[in-house]
């Protein structure tokens, strides 16, 4: 777009477990994708506590960041989310979209 700013590449995935995301802010966490039924990636976190700048090694583990968005403090089992690719990590995914720059 005009401002120079790089959409990031989104795949669609569905969680594998639940956890817990702080409410008041979007959370990238680091997580494990694989292959399920049909095509769909099922995510779940690669570290018990998800994410955070203390947790920087669990990105070496990551297939994906999982976006959760601010206002959603809990991920269930089954929850929809938008996954990021961690390039070299990341299996084939569906169809992908670029998610739009604010």
């Amino acid at each position: 777009d005009a401002s120079g700013a790089t959409a990031p590449l989104l795949v669609p995935g569905v969680a594998a477990a639940a956890w817990s995301s702080p409410a008041r802010k979007t959370q990238f966490v680091p997580a494990r994708a694989v292959a399920a039924d049909e095509g769909a990636l099922e995510v779940a976190p690669v570290h018990v506590l998800g994410s955070g700048s203390h947790l920087a090694t669990a990105l070496a583990s990551a297939s994906h960041l999982a976006l959760v968005p601010e206002g959603i403090d809990r991920v269930a089992s089954g929850d929809r989310l938008d996954l990021i690719p961690v390039l070299g990590n990341a299996p084939s995914a569906p169809a992908t979209r670029r998610r739009e720059a604010p």
